[in-house]
């Protein structure tokens, strides 16, 4: 586990799910594994049977865990569960408000991918006569309909295209 890339996630989590597989590491990966299944199956029995306020009652039929592993393997179960919670979006929880704003500010500042290629607008607007045309207005919002996209990306299109006519300048 010390080979992983931990770079991907903090320290603290790193930590935590390090220290919950060292603590099982005696039974190996196959049968820590299990017993992680057979927890998780038995805690949705007590849910269902006993509900979310009860989890602890008693409820027939749950699959055997050795009492020595019983609190390693609940360790391991919260371990993943905020692995989890940071993979899907929580990553704020784990970092303070200004590193948080430092990094969006960042990633605004990057180029974005735009969702239609310059080109592929162009060369549509070129197949309409846009060069030709009398009425370009009406192509603009036609073009804006066909790719779904703002009036603003399609004039850059155009510009970048050379389908604009280049202003004049007043020669004195």
């Amino acid at each position: 586990m010390t080979n992983a890339p931990r770079w991907r996630f903090p320290p603290i989590l790193w930590r935590k799910v390090c220290g919950a597989l060292d603590a099982l590491s005696s039974l190996g990966h196959e049968e820590t594994m299990d017993l992680l299944a057979r927890y998780r199956r038995n805690r949705c029995k007590r849910i269902a049977t006993q509900g979310v306020l009860n989890p602890r009652a008693w409820v027939d039929g749950l699959e055997p865990i050795p009492f020595a592993h019983q609190r390693a393997i609940e360790r391991l179960d919260e371990a993943f569960e905020e692995l989890h919670h940071y993979r899907d979006g929580g990553a704020g929880d784990y970092s303070a408000i200004g590193v948080e704003s430092e990094i969006n500010r960042r990633r605004a500042q990057q180029p974005r991918k735009s969702s239609h290629e310059h080109g592929e607008i162009c060369a549509w607007m070129r197949r309409k006569g846009y060069e030709a045309s009398d009425d370009k207005r009406t192509l603009i919002a036609d073009a804006v309909s066909f790719f779904g996209t703002s009036e603003s990306t399609v004039r850059r299109a155009i510009r970048a295209g050379g389908l604009a006519r280049k202003k004049r300048t007043a020669v004195t």
